[in-house]
């Protein structure tokens, strides 16, 4: 029995991962040394365990020879257990090793080869002090953690003056543990693979840890807990899955240029540990709930949570504090985040090219010094919620802003550098008390901003310049003008001053309003900057003969300020807005050149009560933009070429719009949902494109005049449209919560938006009209029952015919061909018939069904379409049935993504996807749902296919394919 458990650990040793299948002889080799163990056992000579281990250590050789080079096999040994002094001496004794266990000739255990015995332990020492070195030895197969000690190829427990060193403990449970051992060295050993922690120390001080490999372990590479006065030095810590190093509940550890790296978690973390010094490490590094560590010189982030009184400096990586106070932060490269820490000095880092440079929130008592927080994408230094901040002989150029200030209460901003900033470079928002002195701003300059009058005017602001001029400053001043000299201005909480004659260029925001009354601003540039000209909760100014051109947002900002006059002012060709008005009433615009610019010319939000008269608002996106702002007077503007709409009303009520003259654009009415943002303006004596525009509102009869330009009914009955012809009008025929209306024969092409719109209304009839060349040809939004029928929607650049929201539709007859995406599509609608349609040489699809179920499909032509003839998606119970699919690009029809219970026959598919005549070829179509019914139980007749691949994954009935179709055979079921 022994022998052949000799010989099944030498064989399962030399099929393992040892690799002597590729060493040239070395089976015979093997097989020759076991047998002569065989032979010796068979004289009693090896006990049962020596045998094993011999086997073992001979199988062993082969492997490490051929595999890593580190270490040769040492002399087989049984497992060692030593417990106290006396214990080790008689042990030494019996085994001849070296020393008598005093510090200058210790015990030697050396160059072992030992196996675990039941996976427990390779070596165990115990209660003893006296001292000793083991050395070289390879320890293996403690794999068992059970119980004490706990799978360990080295476990010292109660031990001191021990050295370890240059010992193979890899893939062992814990390669060395240490328990209230002292006073050990441990240097140079192969600690790798550990199943759970490589090194272990436990209650244990005064150890030093040095070039020892301790990675890939499952959980810690360096475990240090309830210890103190340790030592790490010079290992490499790597590839371990629950962090690199980890020190915890222990003081005065020295983590010294060690290579940690790809761990899961932190690199090194330290948690509850108080004075360690961290230095010259590599790798990512936690200090948690500590206090008075030291972290310089590293590379890797560093986190510092909910710890006080610590060093960081000289690191290369991000540092980054929670909850933390009393530390300093110093000569560091890398980003700097300060969250809800208190007492924090940072100073002489380098914060460079970061997305953010430094970022401080919900903190006090920060001083920030003589950082260079230059380059970043988006603020140098970002500071929110903060108070008794101290910002001091900074560099911040470049980048976004260079200080972005939040939220912040007596602060000190002094002797900062802020050059060549892309948006701002001193950004005050809600804020007060702030100091703001002796700065050097560059392109950006200073902004304020903030909603109560102590954010504008409770600051000092003192001796700063921009682009080498001052900024001038002020607040609470009644009278006075500004200097010539000036290179920005601010005004909080001022009156009747004068602003006249300056040139601004290259600012956030040139000249900034804040709760302020009766001044004049005029006659200056204000252009190539953020804003022109801001006001902020700011009545009765009045802004004239002003360039506010070229600038990236706005020409000319208001918010939250009322009855101000912005006249004769130059608003042109801005990124955003010309002038824009937000929650601001009673306002005056008139005379003002607002065109050219990228958004609107004039834009309303929330604003009531404004008159917008002779402007020019040209070749904007719109060019007066009104949404939910009520009672707007918009009278005499010249509002052409827009690229979508000449006047957008949106949630508004009760709009005075009048002898406006409109070219090549519109009045659109938005998607609203209650009539009242339809039905309560007046409109009169405008034109577009030189003809009426035709306004109804609540008119029951009535027949729309032939020279229209453009006609919009609100909450009207009864009325013709008819024979108008409408080009270049936004949208050439809009209806809202309206009924019994009849449009017929009319053109309404060339639209930006749409031909003929209808919103919230019901029971009308569209029929031989001409709806080409728009973005959609008619477009259709919660609105049932009516009847689209004869109209040619050819040639837009969306779709012929949609539909959104609606049922209960008949679209029959009509030609939704060439249109750039669409023929017809259906959008979250219902029991809707669409028969008889014209919908191919789209670019996209024929008809498309989108979130709609219980329609009707049928007789349709949809054929060469760029895609499919019919596509579905989320789209079910729909009858599909008696359309002519031709020579689609794709599929005559594709269904998609949970459109079920549809049911699809006498269909004519014929050459789609480049399926041939005849019985070969691609598949016409392609259902990619379960649960649609491809057959016609009543008629026992399926679809007519040109070939016998057909439809994917469904079997074909034969059916002789329709008449109209230039082929006509019988093709036969697969």
């Amino acid at each position: 029995m022994w022998n052949k458990q000799i010989k099944e650990a030498g064989l399962r040793r030399m099929r393992g991962k040892t690799g002597l299948r590729h060493e040239v002889g070395g089976n015979s080799i093997i097989l020759l040394a076991v047998l002569s163990l065989l032979f010796l056992s068979s004289f009693g000579v090896l006990t049962y365990e020596s045998q094993q281990e011999s086997v073992y250590a001979i199988a062993g050789n082969f492997s490490v020879r051929h595999a890593v080079a580190t270490q040769s096999r040492g002399i087989a040994h049984g497992v060692i257990h030593i417990n106290g002094n006396a214990d080790f001496a008689n042990q030494a004794q019996q085994e001849g090793w070296q020393g008598n266990g005093t510090e200058e000739n210790p015990y030697l255990i050396e160059g072992y080869d030992i196996g675990a015995k039941y996976g427990a332990y390779c070596i165990w020492i115990e209660n003893t002090t006296v001292w000793f070195v083991i050395r070289n030895c390879r320890l293996w197969g403690a794999t068992s953690n059970a119980f004490e000690p706990y799978g360990t190829g080295i476990f010292l427990k109660n031990v001191e003056n021990g050295t370890l060193e240059n010992n193979n403990c890899s893939g062992n449970s814990y390669a060395i543990y240490l328990s209230f051992s002292n006073h050990t060295r441990i240097a140079q050993n192969n600690c790798s693979g550990s199943l759970k922690r490589s090194i272990w120390l436990y209650s244990s001080s005064s150890n030093n840890i040095t070039g020892n490999n301790c990675s890939g372990a499952s959980l810690y590479g360096i475990s240090i807990e309830c210890t103190t006065n340790n030592t790490l030095k010079g290992n490499i810590v790597s590839s371990n899955a629950a962090g690199g190093i980890y020190v915890q509940f222990s003081n005065s550890t020295v983590i010294l240029s060690n290579t940690c790296s790809e761990n899961s978690g932190s690199d090194i973390s330290i948690y509850s540990a108080n004075d360690s010094y961290i230095e010259n490490n590599t790798g990512r590094i936690s200090v948690s709930s500590s206090s008075n560590n030291t972290v310089v010189n590293n590379t890797g982030d560093i986190s510092i949570n909910s710890s006080s009184n610590n060093t960081i400096a000289g690191n290369t990586g991000g540092v980054f504090t929670t909850a933390s106070t009393n530390n300093t932060i110093a000569n560091n490269t890398g980003p700097i985040s300060i969250i809800s820490s208190s007492n924090s000095i940072i100073q002489n880092n380098v914060c460079s090219c970061n997305l953010d440079g430094m970022s401080v929130s919900s903190s006090i008592n920060v001083t920030i010094i003589n950082n260079n927080c230059s380059g970043n994408f988006r603020p140098g230094i970002s500071i929110w919620h903060c108070s008794n901040c101290i910002i001091s002989n900074n560099n911040c150029s470049g980048g976004g802003t260079g200080i972005d200030m939040n939220y912040l209460t007596n602060a000190t901003i002094t002797n900062n550098v802020c050059l060549d900033n892309s948006r701002c470079g001193i950004s005050l928002s809600m804020s007060n008390n702030t100091a703001i002195m002796n700065n050097t701003l560059g392109n950006g300059g200073l902004e304020i901003y903030g909603h109560y009058l102590e954010n504008y005017n409770s600051h000092a602001i003192e001796n700063n310049t921009v682009n080498g001029k001052p900024v001038y400053y002020y607040k609470n001043q009644n009278g006075g003008t500004v200097p010539s000299d000036a290179g920005q201005v601010i005004l909080a909480n001022c009156t009747n001053m004068r602003i006249a004659g300056f040139t601004f260029t290259n600012l956030s925001t040139a000249i900034n309003l804040g709760f302020s009354a009766y001044n004049i601003i005029m006659d200056n540039h204000c252009y190539g900057n953020r804003i022109g000209i801001l006001l902020v909760v700011s009545i009765n100014n009045t802004i004239m003969k002003n360039n506010c051109s070229g600038n990236s947002e706005d020409g000319i900002s208001l918010e939250a300020s009322s009855n101000n006059t912005i006249a004769d002012n130059n608003c042109s060709g801005n990124s955003k807005e010309g002038i824009s008005l937000e929650a601001s009433s009673s306002n005056i615009i008139a005379d003002n050149n607002c065109s050219g610019n990228s958004e609107d010319g004039i834009s309303l939000e929330a604003s009531s009560n404004n008159t917008i008269a002779d402007n020019h608002c040209s070749g904007n996106l719109a060019g007066i933009y009104i949404e939910f702002s009520h009672n707007t007077t918009i009278a005499n503007n010249t509002c052409s070429g827009n690229l979508d709409y000449a006047i957008y009303l949106s949630y508004s009520r009760n709009q005075t719009i009048t002898n406006n003259t409109i070219w090549n654009s519109g009045v659109v009415m938005a998607d609203d949902q209650a009539p009242e943002f339809w039905n309560t303006h007046m409109m009169a004596q405008n034109t577009v494109n030189g003809k009426p525009l035709y306004y109804c509102r609540n008119q029951n009869g009535g027949i729309v005049p032939s020279d229209a330009g453009q006609v919009i009914l609100a909450n009207c009955t009864n009325m013709v449209i008819s024979g108008v012809s409408i080009d270049n009008a936004s949208a050439g025929i809009q209806l809202g919560f309206s009924s019994r209306i009849t449009i017929m024969n009319t053109t309404c092409s060339g639209n930006s938006d749409a031909g003929i719109k209808l919103f919230f209304s019901c029971n009308n009839t569209i029929y031989s009209n001409n709806c080409s060349g728009n973005r959609a040809g008619i477009h259709m939004l919660c609105s049932d029952d009516n009847t689209i029928t004869g109209n040619t929607c050819s040639s837009n650049s969306d779709a012929g015919i949609t539909l959104y929201e609606v049922s209960n539709n008949s679209i029959t007859n009509n030609n939704c061909s060439y249109n750039s995406r669409y023929g017809i599509v259906l959008d979250y609608s219902s029991s809707n018939n669409i028969t008889n349609n014209n919908c191919s040489s789209n670019s996209r699809y024929g008809i498309v069904l989108d979130y709609s179920s219980s329609d009707n499909i049928t007789n349709n032509n949809c054929s060469s379409n760029s895609w499919y003839g019919i596509y579905l998606d989320f789209s079910g119970n729909n009858n599909i049935t008696c359309n002519n699919f031709y020579k689609n690009k794709r599929y005559g029809l594709s269904i998609e993504y949970d459109s079920t219970e549809n049911t699809i026959h006498h269909n004519n598919f014929w050459q789609n996807n480049n399926a041939s005549k005849g019985i070969s070829g691609n598949c016409q179509a392609h259902d990619n749902c379960s649960g649609n019914c491809w057959y016609d139980n009543t008629k026992k007749e399926g679809n007519y296919w040109s070939n016998w691949d057909g439809m994917a994954g469904v079997q074909q009935v034969h059916i002789p394919l329709l008449a109209s179709l230039v082929h006509r055979t019988t093709i036969h079921s697969q």
